[in-house]
C-alpha cells in the first residue's frame, strides 16, 4: 500500500513490550499485553491493536494504569468470583478473569467473574474464544469509565454511554463459533 509501512507481528510485538517495559511494566505484564495487541491486529480487530499502545502509555503516565499492579481475588460464591484488578492492564485482568471462570465453572457447572478496576481489556472476544475453545458456552460484557463515553443515548447528541461491547463463544467441534461486537453503530 502507497506509503503505509507493516510492521512485521514479531517485530511489533518485541516494540510494544519494550515500551510497556520502559513505562513500568513487568516482562511478564508486558508480553502478556504485547500478545493480546499483536493477536488483535492479525485477527483484523485493529482498534484494538497495536495502535492502542500509546493510549495505555498515557494511562501509565496519568496514573490510570498501574503497570506492576496484578489483580486480587475478592469475595467469591458458590458460582461467582468478584476481581479488583487494583488498576492493572485490563489483558491482565481479563486473562485472570477467564482462569477464574474456568475453574469455578470446572467445580460449579457454572461460572461468573466480575471485575473492577481494570484499564482498557482490550479485544474480549480473545477472552470468549478462549474459553470456547476449553469447551465452555462463554458471555463476556464490558463497560468503559466516563472517557470512552462515546455513545449518544437516543435522542442524545453527545456521548454519554460506553460502547458496552458483548463477545459470546459457542463450543464446537472444531474452533468455537464467536461473536463479538459493540452496541455503538461505528463498529
Amino acid at each position: 500500500m502507497d506509503g503505509e509501512r507493516i510492521i512485521p507481528p514479531d517485530a511489533a510485538r518485541t516494540i510494544a513490550i519494550q515500551v510497556l517495559e520502559a513505562y513500568g511494566a513487568t516482562a511478564e505484564h508486558a508480553d502478556l499485553v504485547g500478545r493480546h495487541l499483536i493477536d488483535s491486529d492479525m485477527s483484523g480487530v485493529r482498534s484494538h491493536g497495536f495502535l492502542r499502545l500509546p493510549q495505555y502509555v498515557q494511562s501509565i503516565v496519568d496514573g490510570e494504569i498501574d503497570p506492576v499492579a496484578s489483580p486480587l481475588v475478592g469475595r467469591t460464591d458458590e458460582g461467582r468470583v468478584n476481581l479488583d484488578a487494583a488498576r492493572c492492564f485490563g489483558q491482565v485482568a481479563g486473562i485472570e478473569a477467564t482462569r477464574l471462570v474456568e475453574a469455578t465453572a470446572q467445580r460449579n457447572g457454572i461460572g461468573m467473574v466480575t471485575v473492577h478496576e481494570a484499564g482498557h481489556t482490550g479485544r474480549i472476544g480473545a477472552y470468549a474464544e478462549e474459553l470456547g475453545s476449553s469447551g465452555y458456552l462463554a458471555l463476556v460484557v464490558c463497560s468503559g469509565s466516563s472517557e470512552g463515553h462515546r455513545v449518544a443515548p437516543i435522542g442524545g447528541r453527545r456521548g454519554r454511554l460506553a460502547t458496552n461491547p458483548i463477545a459470546y463463544a459457542v463450543p464446537s467441534n472444531s474452533d468455537p463459533i464467536v461473536g463479538d461486537f459493540s452496541t455503538a453503530a461505528a463498529p
